[in-house]
Parts: C-alpha cells; structure tokens; sequence
C-alpha cells in the first residue's frame, strides 16, 4: 500500500492531539450510516481517561481538516467542560476520503 500524496497523517496531527481519541472518533463516524448523527461519550473510550473538552477539540480538528464532515451541536457546550460522563454529538456525520486515507495510513485498522 502506498501513501496517498493527498493526505500526509502528519497535516492532521497537532502535537496537542491524541492519537487514541482521533481514532476513536474516526474509526465511531466510519462506522455509522452515512449522515447520521453520531453520539459520543465517556464510554466509547473504554478505559482510556478523556474529558469533554478534549473529546470537543478532536472532533472540531477533524471537521476543520476535512477528515469528517458534520455540525457538532452547540447544546454539547452547556455540559460542565470537566464533566466525566457526556454525550456530544456530531450532527450528519460522514467520513471524508481523507479521513479514510488517514485512518488507513495511521492506523490500519479502520
């Protein structure tokens, strides 16, 4: 398998991110119908210790590079930031080619 000269894993990635979080998050809207909405929460992550505000950040990464498509609803910001059980939800989600060509480059096992 060769590298795609359109998606390079490193453009998607900020030093600030998590590896573990943006696959999760990939790997849920690849999974779901195409333009449904997907719900997240504490659980999807296992024993993996995550917060609101970083699961938020994520996902807004991977809408603002183009990895996923979808509206994160605006009602996820009223929850406490520091709260360990959410539910965020991300409105029409899809995932891009560049969001499998990333999950595949990175990952392998999406």
């Amino acid at each position: 398998m060769t590298i795609s000269d359109q998606v390079q894993p490193e453009s998607v990635r900020l030093d600030n991110l998590r590896n573990d979080i943006l696959y999760y998050l990939l790997n849920k809207v690849k999974h779901s119908e195409q333009g449904q909405d997907v719900s997240f929460s504490a659980e999807d992550f296992g024993e993996k210790t995550v917060n609101k505000t970083e699961v938020l950040e994520h996902l807004d990464h991977l809408i603002k590079e183009e990895a996923n498509q979808g509206e994160i609803d605006k009602e996820a910001g009223s929850q406490s930031s520091e709260e360990m059980s959410f539910l965020i939800t991300c409105k029409n989600a899809l995932i891009t080619s560049k969001g499998e060509n990333l999950a595949k480059v990175k990952y392998f096992k999406v």
